[in-house]
């Protein structure tokens, strides 16, 4: 007797499926926002008497239902810090909705970075993949983990998840001929009818007429409509790659914590501490010299102003970074470097102070702009930021926590401001 041949079997993922479908959706909506301007209409299939404003806010809304059908799926409780990002997103954007007539602010492109940086942290807090499950010096390693490291390590699964629905239905049409046959046939004999309630519904609604137009549009796409397909396809695997390391990748566990000895710690930060007490000293004794040049007409304020300071908010930020660091990786935080920070602390304050000194020369002399606002906003973050860093030396707390809560809230604050209505009165 012949033995028959064994047929592999391909067991449905229907989770996966599912994404499949929510990252296709979400990257079809925001690729139709970004191709257009801010202010113009959507030119892409279905949203094409859609305002650039509308179709972000779909896209947010949309985004974050997938993230918590993907927590339901994977029965994922949704805590209070969870809801948190999720309101800092939704108020993000609800802010195109609001401003949908003056969308086009300067403050626009910092929103939609905002609105990324957000969406992305909240979904990789629910699915619990942050490095020590908390929101701490790490927020940022957490944050470039879902950025690039999912996306790019799982986004070729979206590929693999559509092979495997292909084959499943094949499989099964193949145990279920008699079946399809007549399922066909049925169709078949629909098609008259189908036609006709068709035309009626094309010239009952003109909305419904531009839908089955830009259907028929597709069969002959032209060249804007292609890169407009194969970007929506990039942004799916992003998305996929994204929502998969969220929910569907086991964690590791409880991740190790890196330490670094103390004395390595004090080692590191000595030159700076030096370096930076040097520069305050020649510092102050230079003020009253530019300030005799502005008053004797030989230095401009526009040059004072300008000259370092870009450069001292760098300086700032990153002190912020080597603060965080050691005090995070010392493997144990001794008197010595305790005060160390302590001095680095009130060192990168001094430099936030001088930045903001030259900032408010500029605006007293040449008024407010955008830059000059959002710029003073920054440094005003920076500094109750390192505020709280310092308190938090002295005494334990979670200063990261609040300070990125101080961030994202005042953000939104200066956001629904309008601020080119009251910088023009």
């Amino acid at each position: 007797m012949e033995e028959k041949k064994q047929t592999a079997v391909f067991v449905p993922r229907k989770k996966e499926w599912l994404l499949v479908l929510l990252s296709t959706i979400a990257a079809y909506i925001y690729v139709s926002s970004i191709f257009q301007f801010p202010g113009e209409q959507s030119n892409f299939w279905i949203f094409n008497d859609w305002q650039w404003s509308d179709v972000m806010t779909i896209f947010v809304v949309f985004f974050l239902a997938a993230g918590a059908s993907c927590a339901y799926i994977n029965k994922i409780k949704i805590e209070k810090e969870h809801m948190i990002f999720m309101a800092f997103t939704v108020a993000g954007g609800f802010w195109f909705l609001i401003f949908r007539k003056n969308v086009d602010q300067d403050i626009t492109g910092y929103l939609v970075l905002f609105l990324h940086l957000t969406a992305v942290y909240w979904l990789v807090s629910l699915g619990g993949k942050r490095l020590y499950n908390c929101l701490n010096e790490c927020c940022i390693l957490d944050l470039l983990k879902g950025l690039f490291c999912f996306p790019a390590m799982h986004g070729y699964r979206l590929i693999l998840a559509c092979c495997n629905g292909a084959a499943c239905l094949i499989n099964k049409s193949k145990r279920n001929q008699q079946q399809m046959k007549q399922a066909l046939l049925g169709i078949l004999f629909s098609i008259p009818l189908f036609l006709i309630v068709i035309c009626l519904l094309v010239t009952a609604d003109h909305t419904f007429w531009q839908f089955c137009n830009n259907i028929s549009l597709l069969a002959q796409p032209n060249s804007l409509t292609i890169i407009q397909l194969i970007m929506t396809g990039i942004v799916a695997l992003y998305l996929f790659g994204l929502f998969y390391g969220c929910f569907y990748v086991a964690s590791q566990g409880k991740t190790k914590k890196l330490t670094v000895a103390p004395s390595v710690a004090s080692g590191f930060m000595i030159l700076f501490l030096l370096v930076y007490t040097l520069f305050f000293v020649v510092k102050l004794g230079s003020i009253p010299a530019s300030l005799r040049q502005i008053e004797e007409g030989t230095l401009l304020t526009s040059t004072y102003a300008r000259n370092g300071f870009f450069q001292l908010c760098w300086i700032a930020s990153i002190n912020f970074v080597i603060f965080t660091g050691i005090k995070w990786y010392a493997a144990e935080r001794k008197k010595s470097l305790t005060v160390q920070l302590s001095i680095l602390g009130v060192q990168t304050l001094g430099f936030i102070i001088l930045a903001f000194s030259r900032m408010q020369f500029y605006i007293v002399n040449y008024g407010l702009t955008f830059k000059r606002v959002f710029t003073t906003w920054f440094m005003g973050v920076l500094f109750i930021t390192f505020l709280l860093m310092i308190l938090s030396l002295v005494k334990k707390f979670n200063a990261v926590r609040l300070s990125v809560y101080l961030a994202c809230t005042s953000f939104l604050i200066l956001a629904y401001s309008n601020i080119p209505a009251w910088v023009y009165s």
